[in-house]
């Protein structure tokens, strides 16, 4: 298990390719802001398994219900962490 942190929307696909049941993803800036953009096909194997923290999450998107990403905050980050030994960055 292993969690995945987003930063390079760029990095998408080969984030995709690699994840494997009982990972989480975590976005964080350019991923973010661009999670309307990404594949939402390629996406399923992921579903469930997004998180971007409250203090990361875009102040135009704060409106938009995107149902495929769970807002956390830092504590919760923490408990991923625990849950999921094995860190991958996508930078």
């Amino acid at each position: 298990m292993a969690i995945h942190v987003l930063y390079n929307p760029l990095r998408f696909k080969a984030l995709v390719e690699a994840f494997r049941e009982g990972d989480a993803v975590i976005m964080f800036n350019e991923a973010l802001e661009h999670w309307a953009d990404f594949n939402l096909s390629a996406v399923a194997p992921l579903s469930g398994s997004v998180y971007a923290l409250h203090e990361e999450f875009p102040q135009k998107q704060s409106d938009i219900d995107i149902v495929e990403i769970i807002r956390i905050g830092y504590a919760d980050w923490v408990a991923l962490t625990i849950q999921h030994p094995h860190q991958i960055n996508w930078t």
